[in-house]
C-alpha cells in the first residue's frame, strides 16, 4: 500500500507548480495585451498625424488653385478694359472748340445799319466805311428772302461807298491750343464764309486766313475764300457758300483773318457782301 504522507506531499508540490505556471501565463498574457495596446495607440497617433498632414496639403493646394483662378480672372478683366479704351481713343476725333473762333463772324453782335449810313462792324478792326447792315435795310443789296445761309441772323457786312474797304481780326492760337500739338501737325482748321454781290456787277469779297509765328512772320500758305463773281451767282443778288480745310502749319502761334470788299463796277457803292465767317479747329 502506498504511503499516504508521501502522496499528500507529492500532490501539494504539483499543485504549487500548477499555480506558478498559471501565474506565468497570466503575466505573459498581460504583457502581450499591454504591448498590443501600446502599438495600437502609436499606430492611431501616427495615422492621425499622417491624415492631418494630408488634409493640410489638400487644403493648401485648393486655396492656391482658387487664388490663381481669381488672379487670372482679374488679369483678364483688366486686359479687356485696356483694349477697349485704346480702341476708343484711336477712333475719336476731338473738336478743340465748338464755337466760332472769330468774334462777330455772323454780324449779329452790336448795332446794324437800317438806312444809308455807316455802322462799323463790332469786334473787327477796319479801314474805310465797311458796314454791318440789316438784311431789310433800304440801302442794302440783300433781303431776308435772298438766297444765302439758312441760319442767317438779321445782319451781314458790305462795302458801302468805297473802292476797297476791309475788316480784320487777330486770333491767338496758343490761348486754347498746345503749341506742341500744332508743331506735331495734329491740329486742323475748317474755314468758311458766305460770299456774294449785287445783280450783274462783279463787286465781290475775298476772305483770307494767314497763320503767323511768334516772330510775327507768316508761315505756311495763306488761304483765300472767293471771290464770287456775277457769273457764279447767275447775275442774281445772293450769297454762295465757300469752304476750305487743312493742317495748321508748324510754328503757327496766331492768325489773321481779313475780309476785303472790292468795287469793280459803278461809281459809288461797293456791293461786295459777306456773312457767317466761321473758323474752327479740331484734331
Amino acid at each position: 500500500m502506498a504511503n499516504p504522507v508521501s502522496t499528500t506531499y507529492g500532490s501539494h508540490s504539483s499543485i504549487e507548480r500548477i499555480v506558478w505556471t498559471d501565474d506565468d501565463d497570466n503575466n505573459q498574457i498581460n504583457q502581450k495585451k499591454s504591448f498590443a495596446w501600446h502599438w495600437c495607440f502609436r499606430c492611431c497617433f501616427i495615422g492621425s498625424l499622417v491624415a492631418g498632414i494630408g488634409l493640410a496639403i489638400v487644403l493648401a493646394f485648393w486655396l492656391t488653385s482658387k487664388t490663381t483662378t481669381t488672379t487670372e480672372t482679374l488679369t483678364q478683366k483688366t486686359t479687356v478694359s485696356t483694349s477697349t479704351m485704346s480702341t476708343t481713343l484711336a477712333t475719336t476725333t476731338t473738336t478743340i472748340s465748338t464755337s466760332n473762333w472769330l468774334i462777330n463772324g455772323d454780324g449779329e453782335t452790336g448795332s446794324c445799319q437800317v438806312g444809308y449810313g455807316i455802322t462799323s462792324p463790332t469786334g473787327w478792326m477796319y479801314n474805310g466805311p465797311v458796314t454791318q447792315i440789316y438784311y431789310s435795310a433800304s440801302d442794302g443789296d440783300l433781303n431776308s428772302t435772298t438766297s444765302g445761309p439758312s441760319n442767317r441772323g438779321q445782319c451781314y457786312f458790305y462795302g458801302q461807298i468805297s473802292n476797297v474797304t476791309s475788316m480784320w481780326q487777330y486770333v491767338n492760337l496758343t490761348s486754347s491750343i498746345n503749341p506742341v500739338l500744332i508743331d506735331n501737325q495734329t491740329v486742323r482748321f475748317n474755314f468758311s464764309a458766305w460770299l456774294g454781290g449785287y445783280y450783274d456787277q462783279d463787286d465781290n469779297v475775298q476772305v483770307s486766313l494767314m497763320f503767323i509765328n511768334q516772330l510775327n512772320q507768316a508761315v505756311g500758305s495763306t488761304v483765300v475764300l472767293g471771290p464770287v463773281l456775277a457769273i457764279d451767282r447767275g447775275n442774281v443778288s445772293k450769297l454762295l457758300f465757300r469752304q476750305t480745310s487743312g493742317l495748321v502749319p508748324t510754328n503757327a502761334r496766331s492768325l489773321l483773318v481779313t475780309a476785303t470788299m472790292i468795287r469793280t463796277a459803278g461809281i459809288a457803292y461797293n456791293d461786295g457782301c459777306v456773312d457767317n465767317i466761321y473758323l474752327y479747329f479740331y484734331q
